[in-house]
């Protein structure tokens, strides 16, 4: 059995260091559900710890729900972010909403392997490149599916949505021109994708996001998997790696938007109603940003003399016959451990995928390879 090697992900299973912070501690208010705005609901200060920057879609997707609920509640619902981080690095942001240090939370589903084994069913290569059925299958789910309701009650943590992550791409200073490209070359990765690099020769080093650029500039890599076309022009990866290459691996992780399970049983239904609607609408606008910075990102790299390809079927097939069923085994395993029946899930999650949920959703990656004529 393959062991995974993203370490990034492993230290989700380590507690945080970083200590609670309150609105009062930064010299606000402290959280209160004293006073009423104007639509007659109680004054409520939440936080939310964010792993990503504002300049990403779903930054952008959480300013709107953040704008939203103050525009909802005639300012009586106040919701300040902590971007970058700043308050639960993305391994910490479920236990920090698990122990009460963050009110609601914005992270991936990638960073929590051991408290979320069950969905880390969305990081195993070649299942689905349907982002839509994939999010809305995880809200069937969780509305009907005993064992992934426990994934998130045994840890005080309530999701409100969950979000496919687009297609997993290629980068590099070459074309990704298929699987022989990957042989011998330091490829960062992260999750299952990593195993899938290394069953096809490559070698997946583990770093996080941040660490790319430099690790990229002083050649430590040659590529850099695990992440999505809206995501890297933030890194400046077209000025290092302009070339692209979707190689048909598909959905690679999930984030989510969830709530302290406590504090959310404790705010008023007035307000608990207003959020509730807004998590209804959040994958609808999170898909507008995707698809806004999907083009942008597009527009980065063409403009930086690189290319988008889209890698042939038999491409993809030679990379996932060498993958076979061993990581996909592997996850059931490991959800197996926690008493949950991983084997039922998978068939509902792939039913729910096939039969109720696939959608027409075409991502960023094909819609850039047709504007570069690739």
């Amino acid at each position: 059995m393959l062991k995974r090697v993203n370490t990034l992900a492993r230290a989700s299973i380590a507690l945080g260091s970083i200590a609670a912070l309150t609105f009062g501690a930064v010299g606000c208010a402290s959280p209160s559900n004293s006073g009423a705005g104007d639509s007659g609901l109680p004054s409520t200060k939440l936080q939310i710890a964010i792993f990503n920057s504002p300049q990403t879609p779903y930054g952008e997707a959480v300013q709107w729900f953040i704008d939203e609920a103050a525009a909802r509640s005639d300012g009586a619902i106040a919701i300040r972010p902590y971007w970058d981080g700043a308050l639960l690095a993305g391994p910490d942001v479920l236990t920090g909403l698990s122990e009460g240090r963050a009110d609601l939370g914005f992270s991936s589903q990638l960073y929590s392997p051991a408290e979320l084994p069950l969905s880390q069913v969305t990081t195993v290569p070649f299942q689905t490149r349907d982002v839509v059925g994939v999010q809305n299958a995880f809200k069937e789910l969780y509305e009907t599916n005993t064992d992934y309701q426990a994934e998130w009650s045994r840890h005080n943590v309530t999701p409100l949505s969950v979000q496919g992550v687009a297609p997993m791409l290629l980068a590099g200073a070459e074309v990704p021109s298929g699987v022989d490209w990957l042989k011998g070359r330091q490829i960062r990765a992260s999750g299952y994708a990593a195993n899938a690099i290394q069953k096809a020769g490559g070698n997946a080093v583990a770093l996080v996001v941040s660490d790319i650029y430099e690790a990229a500039q002083r050649g430590m890599i040659d590529g850099v998997a695990s992440q999505n076309l809206g995501t890297v022009p933030s890194l400046s990866l077209q000025e290092l790696m302009p070339h692209l290459a979707d190689p048909g691996t598909g959905v690679y992780t999930g984030t989510y938007l969830a709530a302290n399970s406590a504090k959310w049983k404790s705010l008023d239904p007035g307000v608990r109603e207003v959020l509730e609607t807004l998590s209804a609408e959040f994958n609808d606008r999170y898909l507008d940003a995707v698809k806004s910075y999907d083009g942008k990102a597009c527009d980065a790299f063409l403009k930086a003399g690189g290319s988008v390809t889209i890698w042939d079927e038999s491409e993809t097939e030679k990379w996932s016959s060498l993958v076979g069923d061993e990581l996909l085994n592997e996850w059931k395993a490991s959800a197996a451990r926690t008493g949950a029946d991983a084997g039922a899930f998978y068939d509902q999650y792939k039913q729910l995928l096939s039969k109720k949920h696939e959608s027409d959703y075409v991502d960023g990656m094909t819609a850039c390879a047709e504007r570069s004529g690739k």
